[in-house]
């Protein structure tokens, strides 16, 4: 049996930084990954400057998101509060 494999990139996010982080271009977002737990700040993550996914304030290390293959068209943004801490792993797919 023969097994398609589509390749994913991984992105490691560091909320501490105000600027957070854009992944410019259509992807498909896969997953979030929560490395360190998350200040008690909602981070969220849009397409281009439309809001798709927040993620709740004080959510724990080891936290596996599931995105359900979620189509972003312009680019994925993700935005900290300004006094946010932890790092999240984004998997997506440049489309």
């Amino acid at each position: 049996m023969a097994y398609s494999q589509d390749l994913s990139t991984m992105e490691v996010v560091d909320l501490s930084v105000d600027a957070g982080a854009t992944i410019t271009g259509p992807c498909i977002l896969l997953g979030i990954y929560v490395n360190v737990a998350m200040s008690a700040h909602a981070v969220t993550i849009g397409d281009g400057g439309t809001t798709k996914i927040t993620l709740p304030a004080s959510t724990a290390a080891g936290t596996n998101m599931n995105c359900y293959g979620a189509i972003f068209s312009t680019s994925i943004v993700v935005t900290p509060n300004a006094s946010s801490t932890g790092t999240i792993t984004l998997f997506y797919r440049k489309i």
